[in-house]
């Protein structure tokens, strides 16, 4: 079933793009290149694929790996600690495009050359065999897995090059990652059933899309609503070869999709989720109902939508219960309602987080926003937050306070400069958390250690001995990293060194160096650690670490930090001379 993406004439045209032209002829060559590179494939073997800049390098490490026989994962992002979390599971290899040391970096190793004609790879797989495992963004909670059939990924992506118009020499410029289940479907295997080539670059702004689209003169823009906010602003009659936009990964606001539409052309919504692939699709210039994709069908049992789909990650006979309320309109349409995830008690009453941030979004100044919900321990139930850009907090607060009542008003506001979302237009919930100095369960950050007071060893020449008490939701592991947490060594330099000299009566002391310096084992949240400072003495002697005065003259001391695993770290820090 893969080997049908490869079954159109070589010189037909895959990508194009700053990074040069390529043909499916060059499409077979790299397969080929990439594939010798790779381990054989045995039972679940997995390729990471970790790509952010090049699409066309990321199809060909895909289907190199898939020739090969492993499944690939796709992580949601190319953050690090998202990258580190993933490669825990077992990974024959890393297919990247980033400047880094790990892995096999496919830019090194694609063609240059126009090849002449290459034989097709041995593109095969059972239909229902997994060939990808995907992973959902984290934007309502924790990263989950799903994992894919040849069937599902490759039959919808034939499903949508048959329903929308990609047609064959048309070009696509998709705005959103390969490695989320929207980007690769419409923005790279659909348009490789169909013929029609895909911009390699991936676009973040506004006049970064203008410009592919009219430099290419693309038929199609594969977008997300953020990025189409941002083009509403575009001169009107811009983008003139469009005859086909799609938004998806989140929400579009009804005067976003109107204003685009009065400048460009109305955009193609499309309902889906990683696990259910694509429900449904809109344009709502014609309407505010959705209409089932061809093969999907839909159920409502009160107001909860369900999901029977050949491409769905459960099996095709059987109904998925999905987060999102609907009603039944006429001609096997339905009203989306919003998602049941977004309702949530406060004070007793139900909220719906959407209908906030959809009027926080509506204040006049505010470019960009988000509402959060997380659990108290008291009757309340919940606490909302608010995160925006553009405009100030007491302007917001303002604002709002005209709009919502006090069950639905967010108790903190917090502005900043911009919100770290994704290409997708994601906003990881644990990233939003952070903004406001909490974890991914709501709980406040701990910058602080709590120190005790220990016995100096004497037979080891300690001058200062203490126990330190690492929080378990410890801010200094935030972000180091998903799955593995890891201190820092800054960080330890920093909070434990400074602290345990000053506490040994040597932080007026100027450090002016460090050497030996290493880091041989993890430091824990929730670890109870032991930090000794030791006088250096010749073999066989000891100091008297009784006499202040004798420590404080000490031109060097030994820094060892240990946990219940044993030694973590150590150093020795040198000082200058005493005034």
């Amino acid at each position: 079933m893969i080997s049908e993406l490869l079954q159109r004439d070589i010189d037909t045209v895959v990508a194009v793009g700053g990074a040069g032209r390529r043909t499916v002829a060059h499409l077979r060559d790299d397969i080929a290149r990439l594939a010798a590179a790779l381990p054989e494939a045995t039972e679940h073997s997995r390729a990471l694929l970790v790509f952010r800049g090049d699409r066309y390098a990321f199809l060909a490490s895909l289907l190199a790996a898939w020739s090969r026989g492993h499944i690939v994962a796709l992580p949601p992002n190319t953050a690090r600690d998202t990258i580190a979390a993933l490669s825990e599971d077992p990974t024959v290899e890393v297919l990247h495009d980033l400047d880094s040391a790990y892995g096999i970096d496919v830019r090194t190793l694609l063609g240059n050359e126009a090849p002449g004609d290459p034989p097709l790879p041995p593109l095969t797989a059972p239909r229902d065999s997994v060939i990808a495992t995907l992973f959902t963004s984290g934007s309502t909670g924790p990263m989950s897995r799903c994992d894919k059939t040849a069937a599902q990924i490759i039959g919808e992506a034939q499903m949508l090059a048959s329903t929308f118009p990609y047609e064959p020499g048309g070009v696509v410029v998709p705005t959103v990652s390969p490695g989320h289940i929207y980007g690769l479907l419409f923005g790279v295997l659909a348009p490789l059933i169909a013929g029609a080539p895909f911009v390699r670059e991936t676009p973040m702004h506004g006049t970064e899309i203008v410009d592919l689209v009219d430099k290419h003169t693309a038929t199609i823009l594969v977008s997300v609503p953020i990025h189409l906010r941002a083009l509403t602003v575009a001169d009107a009659g811009s983008m003139p070869t469009l005859n086909c936009v799609f938004s998806s990964a989140a929400p579009l606001r009804p005067e976003v999709a109107a204003e685009f539409a009065s400048r460009h052309r109305s955009p193609i919504e499309i309902l889906g989720s990683t696990e259910t692939g694509g429900i449904a699709f809109r344009e709502q210039s014609r309407g505010p109902d959705w209409k089932p994709l061809p093969g999907v069908a839909i159920r409502i049992h009160g107001d909860t939508l369900h999901v029977r789909s050949p491409w769905a990650a459960t099996p095709k006979s059987e109904w998925t219960v999905t987060a999102d309320r609907a009603r039944a309109a006429t001609d096997g349409a339905f009203t989306h309602l919003g998602r049941s995830d977004g309702v949530v008690k406060v004070a007793g009453r139900r909220v719906h987080l959407a209908d906030i941030e959809s009027r926080l979004l509506a204040v006049d100044g505010v470019s960009d926003g988000a509402v959060l919900a997380i659990p108290t321990a008291g009757d309340r139930g919940h606490l909302l937050l608010a995160a925006v850009s553009g405009l100030d907090e007491d302007s917001v607060r303002d604002a709002l306070r005209e709009q919502l009542d006090d069950a639905s008003m967010p108790r903190r506001i917090r502005s900043f400069e911009t919100l770290p979302r994704e290409a997708n237009g994601k906003l990881q919930r644990s990233e939003a958390l952070r903004m406001f100095g909490l974890d991914p369960n709501g709980r406040a950050l701990e910058w602080d250690f709590k120190w005790h007071d220990a016995e100096p060893d004497r037979d080891k020449n300690e001058l200062a001995a203490f126990t330190v008490d690492v929080p378990g939701n410890s801010a200094w592991f935030d972000g180091h990293f998903v799955g593995y947490p890891v201190m820092a060594g800054a960080v330890q330099l920093t909070c434990l060194l400074r602290p345990a000299l000053t506490r040994a009566d040597l932080g007026d002391r100027e450090i002016t160096r460090l050497e030996r310096v290493r880091f041989t084992g993890r430091i824990l949240p929730g670890d109870t650690l032991s930090v000794t400072l030791e006088a250096p003495a010749p073999a066989g002697s000891q100091i008297d670490n009784t006499d202040t005065s004798a420590a404080r003259a000490t031109q060097c001391v030994d820094l060892r930090i240990r946990n219940n695993a044993g030694l973590c770290s150590s150093a020795r820090v040198h000082f200058g001379e005493l005034a």
